[in-house]
């Protein structure tokens, strides 16, 4: 009985480590974005209509070109290239 008890606590623990790995390797690289980035972030997502790949990849271009900027700062030059653009 005591050993069916241990091995079941070893399973359970092996289930979240694995859990917790994969959710970390799934998150790496992300960072949480700040209250005023997530509203900036949204403003962009709205205009190219939910496409989260396309406004990623708005802002990566951002980031290349400005490589020092904030987050935030490159959420709106985004925004703001987008928009010039679509002019």
């Amino acid at each position: 009985m005591h050993a069916s008890v241990t091995v079941v606590i070893v399973v359970v623990l092996l289930v979240v480590a694995v859990l917790w790995i994969a959710r970390s390797r799934a998150t790496r690289g992300r960072k949480k974005a700040r209250p005023r980035e997530g509203v900036l972030y949204r403003q962009l997502l709205g205009r190219v209509l939910g496409d989260r790949q396309v406004a990623d990849r708005l802002i990566a271009y951002e980031r290349e070109r400005v490589p020092d900027t904030s987050e935030s700062e490159r959420i709106r030059r985004a925004t703001q290239r987008l928009d010039r653009d679509r002019r």
